[in-house]
């Protein structure tokens, strides 16, 4: 097994740990995993630092399981490269049911779903914050978009969630959208509805809760900073072992922790 540069064998065992003792998967193994155990309403979080490999492992790894899902990619960053690929259902607001007539019509067995699954994204107002008016207009628009959908889709079930930087969303300081209310329903209530959130951040320390607690699915990025790992234990499991283990994962690779079973694996998505 290959392993990182910044910690060998020799260090692994002075923390009291081989560097085997989390099973490293390729995706096409874990991919198994998921297709049979991840059903909807059940959250996956994905926390690691920028560069980390976030938003690929839920463009590549996560999304494509949810082809026959509706999915609602809620984009805070005017910028996104990672997904260019997603330019055909753009949308500025909560997709109504012109949007989504030829999904409803199709068929399930279609194999359109594959190239043209029913996935959304919702491009919000920029807006500039200002220190002399935080509450400014163009941050009152995109709380007003972004709280519309995680409220309508929601009500409606059936929708996936997807927030690429939670604390955009959750935080109650400008220029976060302060709906930290509306995400910890989706997290807490949406199980029977179902709706599934799809949350990443790269600042674990701040984020809601619920992102650790209420999801079966959690993934976590490499780091070396001992101060990120301050809340692990708020997802359960082996909490030494987690932490040991994630300064030796590799660029772009996670733990994959399923939090209902206490599994865990190493793996990395790959691209299509």
């Amino acid at each position: 097994m290959n392993r990182s540069p910044d910690l060998d064998t020799r260090e692994l065992a002075e923390l009291g740990v081989t560097d085997d003792a989390i099973p490293r998967i390729g995706w096409e193994e874990f991919s198994e995993i998921l297709h049979a155990e991840w059903e909807a309403g059940q959250h996956a979080s994905v926390f690691a630092p920028t560069d980390g490999g976030k938003t690929f492992l839920i463009r590549r790894g996560l999304l494509p399981f949810w082809r026959r899902y509706p999915v609602l990619w809620l984009k805070f960053k005017p910028r996104d490269a990672t997904l260019d690929g997603m330019t055909r259902n753009r949308v500025r607001e909560y997709p109504e049911w012109d949007h989504r007539l030829k999904y409803r019509a199709r068929k399930l067995d279609s194999d359109r779903w594959e190239k043209d699954p029913e996935w959304f994204v919702v491009e919000l107002p920029t807006y500039e914050w200002s220190p002399a008016s935080k509450e400014t207009e163009g941050i009152r628009r995109a709380r007003a978009a972004a709280g519309r959908c995680l409220d309508r889709a929601y009500r409606e079930g059936g929708w996936v969630i997807v927030l690429d930087e939670v604390r955009a969303f959750s935080d109650v300081e400008p220029p976060a959208l302060q709906l930290r209310p509306l995400l910890e329903n989706n997290w807490q209530r949406g199980r029977s509805q179902p709706l599934t959130v799809i949350a990443a951040t790269q600042q674990p320390a701040n984020a809601p809760s619920s992102m650790y607690d209420q999801p079966r699915w959690v993934f976590l990025g490499r780091t070396l900073d001992a101060g990120r790992h301050e809340r692990i234990g708020e997802i359960g499991g082996d909490t030494e072992l987690i932490e040991a283990m994630l300064p030796s994962l590799r660029h772009q690779e996670f733990i994959a922790v399923d939090r209902r079973e206490g599994d865990m694996w190493i793996t990395k998505a790959e691209a299509a």
